[in-house]
């Protein structure tokens, strides 16, 4: 399987968690190649130009763990 790049928020489950943070995370080893505020797409390394890149959709993120609070649970 070939490698991509996974863009969602933080999880505090993730070395140097910042809540509110948008993380582009190597699905292949986990880590971290960029951590940014506002749109972390545009600011991936050039040196990963060419990986795929998949956005989680708002409705798969696992917000309780991005340090959010969920209303009516």
């Amino acid at each position: 399987m070939a490698d991509r790049i996974i863009i969602r928020p933080m999880y505090q489950t993730d070395p140097k968690y910042i809540k509110g943070m948008e993380a582009a995370i190597l699905e292949s080893t986990g880590e971290i190649i960029k951590r940014n505020f506002d749109n972390v797409l545009i600011h991936i390394p050039k040196s990963y130009e060419g990986v795929p890149v998949h956005v989680v959709p708002y409705d798969e993120i696992d917000w309780e763990l991005a340090g959010y609070k969920i209303k009516n649970k």
